[in-house]
């Protein structure tokens, strides 16, 4: 397992991951914070939100006890305004994992910019796959083996992943898909040699 500085309430962790190979384990409450700017396409900055959009925040969470994972585990709100993000667990149990989005709906906002959103994670919980879009978005996500470049996953619009497994010769043996039901093979082949 690779650590992060410690005091950080957070680690790299090969312990368990949605897709891939690690997570980022919280190993106490954290918040994390995400400046609002803006529209201001001129501007060189890290990581902002546009004032006037609604952003989803998506991931996967899985609690270290192997508890369920609830709503209430997670809170968002945008300072200095009292708005608060909805938080949603928009999937069963799937291997131990859920599905998590937070809605941040920025556009009834009337506060001078600038402003910052917090999302609160809680301690003993492993968050893999984040991705933060605008609403009227789509996007899909690929993860690749760092080692032999194959593709190991492929998150879809709505989140889910399909998990792409090889042989020791590097071939594609299977493919599974993650559904609100678990996880479905939906292909699978073998191949040997003519002795």
């Amino acid at each position: 397992m690779q650590k992060a500085p410690s005091g950080l309430g957070m680690e790299l962790s090969s312990d368990a991951s949605h897709t891939g190979n690690f997570s980022l384990k919280f190993t106490s409450t954290k918040s994390i914070d995400f400046a609002i700017a803006d529209n201001n396409p001129t501007a060189i900055s890290p990581f902002t939100m546009d004032h006037a959009q609604n952003y989803l925040v998506n991931f996967w969470a899985k609690s270290t006890s192997g508890a369920a994972i609830t709503a209430a585990s997670f809170t968002a709100s945008i300072a200095p305004s009292s708005t608060s993000g909805t938080v949603t667990v928009k999937s069963g149990n799937i291997d131990g994992w859920y599905l998590v989005q937070i809605n941040l709906d920025l556009k009834p906002i009337t506060t001078v910019l600038p402003l910052t959103a917090t999302i609160d994670f809680p301690a003993d919980v492993y968050v893999d796959d984040l991705r933060f879009i605008p609403s009227q978005s789509n996007m899909k996500s690929f993860v690749y083996d760092p080692i032999t470049f194959k593709l190991m996953a492929q998150l879809d619009e709505n989140h889910f992943a399909t998990f792409f497994e090889y042989d020791q010769e590097g071939l594609l043996i299977r493919t599974k898909k993650e559904t609100s039901r678990g996880i479905m093979t939906i292909s699978e082949s073998r191949r040997s040699n003519a002795k």
